[in-house]
């Protein structure tokens, strides 16, 4: 994991092989950074194999800055991170996606946010109009940190006691999102949110077999960091592969990899620019499953056009390799 503060990088290693290499990272990463750079931190010491005996302890690799700390603007919230003393790389960036969708489905909601640390959650959910937030932390530090948000909620203790939970409003809460670093945690905690007919229940899964195995439980939905790291992995690879300009943006696996949604925005060069899709021939299994036109969204039938600049969701099955919208065409 590498992620960038202001003018410092901070490395995590998770394996032995990566850990080894780390002063070759940080070289490359002032090769291409350069003046931009002023120190990299490396913050393996307690991700790295505890049995490969590499005694790791953490430091800077390169440069150093006077304070540990940096103000951060994500989406417009700010937040104060510190890679030294906070957890992970000082902060969860892998989470920024779920922090937003928490804040869409937030709207009148009562939020209990378990595990909180600095709160990112939270400040999400109060920008998208909870009724009431709710933050849960057994860290002292970071109950000291999210008390620094505006009209916030803040609870001293372990996020997974039914007691604290049930004491902290889980009953009347309309959503619970767990998402440490251990899944049976928050397999466990998601459970019993379940139980208490929590209506939406977001759990954070790291290990692809439990989650096929939660999922037929059929308690909420499941974020997976690795499924979502690969998807980002396979968007970046297909648009390099792109020649005219209708690459993917976003694309979403499915049925457990079986099937793929894709978006794609119409460029001048795609093929068959305002024709109906009625007249349009698809390469088998391929749907068209809706454009999007000035900010109007339709599931199209077969008198709709789309134009450049639409986009252009595709659902089809993982096996056919759509790099491009022209990818989809059978002629």
């Amino acid at each position: 994991v590498i992620d960038i503060y202001g003018t410092t990088a901070v490395v995590q290693c998770h394996s032995v092989g990566m850990y080894r290499s780390r002063m070759q990272i940080a070289e490359a990463l002032r090769e291409v950074y350069g003046e931009r750079l002023a120190a990299v931190y490396d913050k393996s010491s307690q991700t790295v194999p505890y049995k490969a005996g590499l005694n790791a302890v953490d430091g800077y690799l390169m440069g150093k800055v006077a304070a540990p700390t940096q103000e951060v603007s994500e989406n417009g919230h700010r937040f104060l991170v510190n890679w030294e003393e906070g957890q992970k790389t000082g902060f969860f960036l892998d989470q920024r996606c779920n922090r937003e969708l928490v804040e869409r489905y937030a709207a009148g909601r009562t939020v209990l946010n378990t595990f909180c640390y600095t709160g990112g959650f939270s400040v999400y959910a109060a920008a998208g109009g909870a009724k009431e937030v709710c933050s849960v932390d057994a860290s002292e530090r970071a109950v000291q940190l999210a008390e620094a948000l505006p009209a916030a909620e803040v609870a001293l203790g372990d996020g997974s006691s039914r007691e604290l939970l049930l004491a902290e409003g889980l009953t009347q809460a309309d959503a619970l999102v767990t998402l440490t670093g251990i899944d049976e945690e928050n397999i466990v905690v998601s459970m019993f949110g379940h139980s208490q007919n929590v209506p939406k229940i977001v759990t954070k899964i790291n290990r692809l077999e439990y989650g096929s195995i939660f999922a037929e439980l059929g308690v909420g939905s499941i974020v997976s960091p690795k499924e979502l790291c690969s998807n980002d992995i396979a968007r970046y690879v297909r648009a390099m592969q792109n020649t005219t300009g209708g690459s993917v943006i976003t694309l979403h696996r499915m049925v457990e990899g079986k099937a793929e949604a894709l978006e794609f925005r119409a460029a001048e060069t795609t093929r068959h620019l305002g024709e109906t899709l009625l007249d349009i021939q698809l390469k088998p299994e391929i749907l068209i499953a809706c454009i999007t036109h000035k900010g109007r969204t339709i599931i199209p039938r077969g008198s709709d056009v789309f134009q450049a600049g639409d986009t252009v969701i595709v659902v089809t099955t993982s096996g056919q390799p759509i790099n491009d919208l022209n990818d989809i065409f059978a002629d």
